[in-house]
């Protein structure tokens, strides 16, 4: 037992990375606010889909690219307009 709980500490110690979403509002005048969410990987984040050779290899790689970022910023988009909505909505 004493060997898992050494291995579940080391674990806890890696960096995996995170998604971190910053939220800025500004306010020009009353009538007048633009909300900007921003999205961004920190830290060792590396993908599943990308597999876990290192080097990645070129057509995986190639693949991940031309599937995943298109499907990523198309779901992004629509989570960015979901949480402006509710703000809004929150706000009136």
């Amino acid at each position: 037992s004493s060997s898992s709980s050494t291995s579940t500490s080391k674990n806890e110690n890696i960096d995996h990375g995170c998604v971190r979403f910053t939220w800025l509002q500004t306010t020009e005048n009353q009538n007048n606010n633009t909300i900007l969410i921003i999205t961004e990987i920190a830290g060792k984040y590396r993908p599943t889909l990308a597999g876990c050779k290192t080097p990645i290899p070129t057509w995986r790689n190639a693949m991940y690219c031309s599937t995943q970022r298109m499907v990523h910023a198309h779901v992004m988009w629509r989570f960015h307009g979901f949480a402006v909505r509710e703000y809004q909505r929150k706000i009136v």
